[in-house]
């Protein structure tokens, strides 16, 4: 696409980067983590009670997500 609009082919033998440079067009890779970051951001701004948020809040400590602590409380009772 980007050798299209400045009307050069393969067979011109110039590098991508260069290519990319001269149009001033970001990698790919770093418009990926820009989107991530717009999305951790948007996630971040949640309600604390969202469940995102919930999941986020998790102790790593824990073996067991707390839905599954409950089922095994109901299952062999409390612990």
């Amino acid at each position: 696409m980007l050798r299209w609009a400045r009307g050069t082919t393969r067979l011109d033998k110039i590098r991508n980067e260069f290519i990319r440079s001269s149009i001033k067009v970001a990698e790919v890779q770093h418009k990926m983590k820009e989107g991530r970051l717009r999305w951790y951001g948007h996630i971040m701004r949640r309600d604390k009670s969202h469940m995102t948020q919930r999941v986020m809040a998790i102790d790593e400590d824990n073996d067991l997500h707390p839905l599954e602590k409950r089922i095994e409380e109901k299952e062999y009772g409390e612990k």
